[in-house]
């Protein structure tokens, strides 16, 4: 429904819908006597709001290619369940922007006529059938950071499922980032079973830059939410041990 709004030279200032799209949609939802399904072909962010306030669901399609229409039609009659994740946050108001998941300062309260300017975060993504998140645990080694946790499919279908590990790093020697990606995963769960996620994460990666001994990262994989610190040096025989002096 918003074909041709980006690429070289099609730039924007513009963040609403085109044209008449979002009376287009308000018709629709008027004439219909059942349930409204938007489906956005779109190459960039738009502002949502009054397509979500006039239909039933929303399919975010992006740019799909030739087979693209066979995919759609395919999430939208359940011959394929749709488990993509939101690759950009999306804006809930055309003048609040940008809005990022990564920011250091929270979007929520800047604006006095838009309280909260996101619409739909970054890694938003809903399913057809539920899947579960538990049992998530985190070990900070010498070098290496292991990050765990169970997907669990009560369903009787098996699922494919997009794990996104998202983390906070603080007492580094800049603000913190509110969130970051840290690591993702596609698995697929077989139906009525448990399937363990595991990331092997370079310590680096995990802690903030400069933060030594203040160090801690909060993990979040759905809402599920762990904390770790770096691993206790301790010294060896080949270690040099702390010099002190005698007054």
């Amino acid at each position: 429904m918003a074909r041709g709004t980006a690429g070289e030279g099609v730039d924007l200032a513009v963040f609403a819908l085109p044209g008449d799209r979002d009376d287009r949609v308000a018709d629709v939802r008027a004439r219909a006597g059942c349930p409204v399904v938007a489906v956005v072909v779109a190459g960039r962010p738009h502002v949502l709001t009054g397509v979500l306030a006039h239909t039933d669901a929303l399919l975010w399609a992006g740019y799909p290619g030739p087979h693209g229409g066979h995919a759609i039609a395919d999430a939208l009659f359940g011959g394929y369940e749709p488990v993509g994740r939101l690759p950009f946050t999306a804006p809930a108001h055309p003048g609040a922007v940008p809005v990022r998941h990564n920011d250091r300062h929270p979007a929520a309260d800047v604006y006095r006529d838009a309280p909260d300017p996101v619409l739909f975060p970054f890694g938003h993504g809903l399913r057809y059938r539920a899947v579960l998140f538990d049992r998530l645990t985190a070990e900070a080694g010498a070098d290496t950071v292991r990050v765990s946790v169970e997907v669990a499919n009560p369903g009787g279908n098996a699922a494919e499922v997009v794990v996104p590990l998202f983390g906070r790093r603080t007492g580094g020697r800049v603000l913190p980032r509110l969130r970051e990606l840290l690591a993702f995963r596609r698995v697929t769960v077989p139906a009525g079973a448990r399937t363990a996620v595991v990331w092997d994460l370079p310590a680096a990666r995990c802690f903030a830059e400069g933060a030594a001994g203040r160090a801690r990262t909060d993990l979040y994989v759905a809402d599920l939410h762990e904390t770790i610190r770096p691993a206790v040096h301790s010294p060896g025989p080949a270690d040099p041990l702390p010099h002190s002096e005698e007054s």
